[in-house]
């Protein structure tokens, strides 16, 4: 038996080449009107073990990079939340970071147990980055 993808991919040729015979006039109406192309399969993606993703957190040897690290995994923050951070962003009075997310939406995340961890590596990250001269851009 042929996947889903597999039968689309055949369906979608043979519309093609249908269209290309009706544009060469060998046909006068394209045979593949009214053949309903089957949805795409979604698969969920992987996901890893949370001992994996602490192992590699842990095993990160830059700070710079095991804080990025760090607020991937237990902040939650996706990767352009992560590269617009800026020094300006970090509170180190009430252990926080403004995160400028999708949509130019800004949020402040909340602070999981975990999370306490990578805000210390935060600090470590923005400290680093402020005196490379290099913070992340916008």
């Amino acid at each position: 038996t042929w996947s889903i993808n597999t039968v689309r991919r055949r369906l979608v040729e043979l519309n093609r080449f249908a269209g290309w015979l009706v544009e060469r006039r060998h046909l006068q109406r394209s045979p593949m009107i009214g053949v309903s192309v089957p949805r795409r399969e979604r698969r969920l993606p992987r996901v890893l073990d949370w001992s994996q993703v602490e192992q590699i957190v842990a095993g990160e040897r830059k700070p710079r990079d095991r804080a990025i690290l760090a607020l991937l995994a237990y902040g939650g923050l996706r990767r352009g939340e992560v590269m617009a951070a800026d020094v300006g962003d970090y509170s180190r009075e009430a252990p926080s970071l403004m995160v400028h997310g999708k949509g130019n939406k800004d949020r402040h995340p909340q602070p999981s147990p975990l999370w306490g961890e990578g805000r210390v590596r935060g600090r470590c990250f923005f400290r680093s980055s402020a005196t490379a001269g290099a913070s992340p851009s916008r």
